[in-house]
């Protein structure tokens, strides 16, 4: 049951701009979830929305590969955007690591995080778009990606924000984050998948969170690309706001 309940917060926060990790923190404290076989679970749900991404940006995906001389250069922009998270894995993965490790910790980052994450979101109530993605826009999305490592922090909501706030139009902007989004839900992938290796647990798949976050992942990727182009991104940090304040005083 805590596999399937799991697997839709999961679904649900990891496109949502709500943050995923940080929900998963909280349900842990709140709800007393966890995981015997956490390192293997988190595999399954990253690879559920993963899978979600990768349906719904099919043709996207499809153009970019099969018309590859048309598009290096928005091929380039996913592949700067994505050098600062990986820089940022490749210095501070132990900082990070421990964070997620102590649950204590973990709560008391998500809580403050998940306000950052409000206030983000709530800015865009204010961006207009007048630009088109540049490898400098594309870069300080990556760098403010990073900051989606620690519990709180929404990626999908960090990197859309702040393609809107640079001026970038939210189609694009919502196109971008996501399959930005690839390249660091396969490298999280992996670096679960080094923790089993290196690790000496039981071999074990969530088949049913993997599938339970696809289903849920793929309805709130839907939905969040409806609230970004209706320029109605806004409207999570009031949810993002209440939570950060309830965890704050009231835990």
């Amino acid at each position: 049951m805590s596999e399937v309940i799991q697997g839709i917060v999961q679904g649900v926060t990891e496109f949502l701009p709500i943050s995923s990790s940080g929900h998963i923190v909280f349900l842990e404290r709140l709800g007393g979830f966890s995981s015997s076989n956490l390192a293997q679970l988190q595999i399954g749900l990253h690879l559920g929305t993963l899978l979600s991404i990768l349906l719904h940006y099919f043709k996207d995906i499809k153009e970019l590969i099969l018309s590859f001389k048309d598009n290096k250069r928005y091929i380039s922009f996913i592949f700067v955007g994505t050098l600062p998270l990986v820089l940022t894995y490749f210095l501070f993965y132990d900082y990070i690591k421990n964070i997620h490790n102590d649950p204590d910790l973990a709560f008391q980052v998500a809580s403050y995080c998940i306000l950052v994450t409000g206030f983000i979101l709530l800015l865009t109530k204010f961006a207009s778009a007048n630009k088109e993605l540049t490898f400098r826009i594309v870069l300080i999305i990556g760098f403010m990606q990073c900051l989606a490592l620690l519990p709180g922090i929404s990626r999908s909501g960090i990197t859309i924000c702040s393609a809107l706030l640079l001026g970038v139009g939210s189609k694009s902007a919502a196109k971008f984050s996501f399959l930005l989004a690839i390249p660091a839900i396969l490298g999280a992938g992996i670096l679960d998948i080094k923790d089993i290796i290196v690790g000496d647990g039981p071999s074990y798949f969530p088949y049913l969170g993997f599938v339970v976050s696809f289903l849920v992942g793929y309805i709130s990727l839907k939905l969040l690309i409806f609230f970004t182009y209706d320029g109605k991104l806004w409207l999570f940090s009031i949810y993002c706001f209440i939570v950060g304040l309830i965890a704050i005083f009231l835990f």
